[in-house]
């Protein structure tokens, strides 16, 4: 039924936790591929330590990011779901059971998910707007514009998606992106078919200090580089306001970011210049904020990380 891929690269802390929360499902039919992305930080010896036939390891040769070991994962799998989650990550035991349901329930949905809490650094439970929702389940044809409202209807531990839509209509993952490669491809899911949604909570996402993105190296994500210069080319006024909306989260995301640099900004800025001059004035404005003003937000981000 269901092939569960966990991309690892250093999450030795991590990794065990996400695949006790995968081999503990309450529902049994699966097989879990863990692709490690040539980690040096004893990931593998952790992964190798657990002993059930469920488990496959696959280890690359060399380091080629998280969008070609999911893309991997995907190609090994031999069931025609695949569900995904994070190394540093965990699924609640009835993930897998809430899928199915979703599955049978929806037949003509090619992409699914629940909900999730998101836990910090200090182990509390941080408060997300969410939709109040009037059904336990939904098959949704205005993803986009719901999506836009509630960051809670998927993410990439929570994600479910046909196998053979993702690689033969979507096109597997765009390797070589490192942020916003996930967002792309539950777009593009959503423009050719339907997408299922449970509202029930069943995945665990961590925020602690190794894996927050304010302390990655930043770059456009890539959702917003590849549809920005075909949005505004389209009717489509869902899209055209969730790639507004990401140009401007985007931006201030740069601002925050732990390495923010000039340069990087300047670059963005041009790229805006060229496709969406109503964000750019937005943009601007932000950019040219006094300095201190900025470092408020950045101590308001850090603090409410910590809330």
């Amino acid at each position: 039924m269901f092939t569960v891929v966990i991309p690892l690269y250093n999450k030795n802390n991590y990794i065990s936790r996400a695949v006790s929360s995968v081999l503990t499902q309450t529902f049994l039919d699966f097989e879990l591929i863990v692709v490690d992305d040539n980690s040096n930080d004893g990931s593998v010896e952790r992964v190798l330590g657990i002993n059930d036939n469920r488990l496959v390891l696959k280890v690359l040769k060399e380091n080629r990011g998280v969008s070609y070991a999911r893309n991997y994962g995907v190609k090994k799998a031999k069931y025609s779901y695949i569900a995904f989650l994070d190394a540093d990550d965990e699924w609640l035991p009835n993930h897998l059971h809430v899928l199915n349901q979703l599955i049978k329930s929806y037949p003509q949905a090619k992409m699914f998910s629940s909900r999730h809490e998101t836990i910090n650094e200090q182990g509390k439970i941080l408060i997300r707007k969410e939709v109040n929702y009037n059904y336990k389940s939904y098959c949704i044809n205005n993803f986009l514009c719901m999506y836009k409202n509630d960051y809670s209807l998927i993410n990439s531990s929570s994600a479910c998606i046909s196998k053979d839509f993702l690689l033969n209509e979507i096109g597997g993952f765009p390797e070589g992106k490192t942020n916003g490669e996930d967002i792309f491809v539950w777009i593009g899911a959503s423009l050719k078919s339907y997408v299922a949604f449970s509202v029930k909570k069943t995945v665990v996402i961590y925020r602690d200090a190794a894996n927050r993105s304010i302390n990655r190296q930043w770059n456009i994500p890539y959702y917003v580089e590849y549809y920005l210069p075909k949005v505004f080319n389209t009717e489509d006024r869902d899209l055209k306001s969730f790639i507004r909306k990401g140009v401007l989260t985007s931006f201030v995301s740069l601002l925050l970011n732990d390495n923010y640099s000039f340069n990087t900004a300047f670059k963005f800025i041009k790229f805006i210049y060229v496709y969406d001059k109503f964000n750019l004035i937005i943009c601007l404005i932000i950019w040219t904020t006094p300095v201190s003003f900025l470092e408020i937000f950045r101590k308001l981000k850090t603090l409410f990380n910590k809330v």
